[in-house]
């Protein structure tokens, strides 16, 4: 009679955990963007249909053990199976992985500074060659990080996908969306086609790898770095791997450049006092 009981409860709360597991996931929940937030974005070519997440604030990247790997379905909360999304009839189809049209980017940025403490205008942008991108005024990134805003505001307006809390599917009708702003972007937008600073793309096929740059701009810092890369898999896992070394803050950057500087003025006069 114990072990019926026990068989019966053990059921229940596994039937219990299916059904939170399923509703995790439902869809149609609301979905938010802060200043700072990172974005995984896909997009096809000539498609109809766009795919963003929010994927948060870039604590998670920043602080990565180096040459670790982090599988945001696993990690982030709430990232869910965009594999099913991605390979639905209304997303991509089937053959997203191969298709050979559909390409993913992760950007970021904040305008303000983020609980990370960048400075603002600090940019984080993916970048197919392993060669980061160039550091631009500060002007010139703040005017991107209001792209992405504008970006950030539309997607906020959304709800949630069937298999992700964070994924929304937009049309590439609608003003604003994701591939709107990406390279071949088509549609107007209140903040114009493209994000600027990444010409001629920040983007990569979905089999294909990107390194992911901090781009700090010249007036607080003049810096770019690669952090890590991103990877994708048929299956729509999506993992991040951190750079080998560790990554200086932005703190970091300016004691070196002291040090730099001191260094080379005790070379210089002890070299004047061997002549004397």
């Amino acid at each position: 009679m114990n072990i019926k009981k026990a068989l019966t409860t053990t059921c229940m709360a596994t039937a219990g955990l299916l059904l939170i597991g399923q509703s995790a996931h439902a869809g149609g929940s609301a979905v938010s963007y802060n200043d700072g937030d990172i974005f995984l974005g896909f997009r096809q070519t000539g498609g109809t249909s766009a795919y963003l997440l929010d994927l948060g604030q870039p604590d998670l990247f920043m602080t990565a053990t180096p040459g670790s790997s982090i599988v945001l379905n696993t990690t982030i909360s709430g990232f869910g199976d965009i594999g099913a999304d991605l390979s639905s009839a209304s997303v991509f189809g089937s053959s997203w992985y191969t298709d050979g049209n559909v390409f993913f980017a992760v950007t970021g940025g904040t305008k303000f500074g983020d609980n990370f403490g960048d400075p603002e205008g600090t940019l984080y942008s993916t970048n197919p060659s392993s060669t980061p991108w160039t550091p631009q005024s500060d002007g010139s990134q703040v005017s991107t990080v209001n792209r992405l805003s504008t970006a950030g505001f539309r997607y906020s307006l959304a709800t949630s996908s069937a298999n992700s809390d964070l994924g929304v599917i937009q049309s590439t009708s609608t003003p604003n969306n994701y591939a709107s702003f990406q390279p071949g972007g088509t549609i107007p937008n209140s903040a114009g086609i493209s994000f600027a600073e990444w010409n001629p793309t920040n983007e990569g096929l979905v089999n294909t790898t990107l390194y992911f740059n901090q781009i700090i701009s010249r007036g607080n810092g003049d810096t770019s770095v690669n952090i890590g890369f991103f990877s994708i898999d048929s299956g729509g896992l999506v993992t991040f791997t951190a750079a080998g070394s560790p990554i200086p803050e932005p703190s970091t950057y300016a004691l070196l450049g002291m040090s730099t500087a001191l260094m080379g003025f005790l070379i210089f006069r002890r070299r004047n006092v061997r002549k004397a």
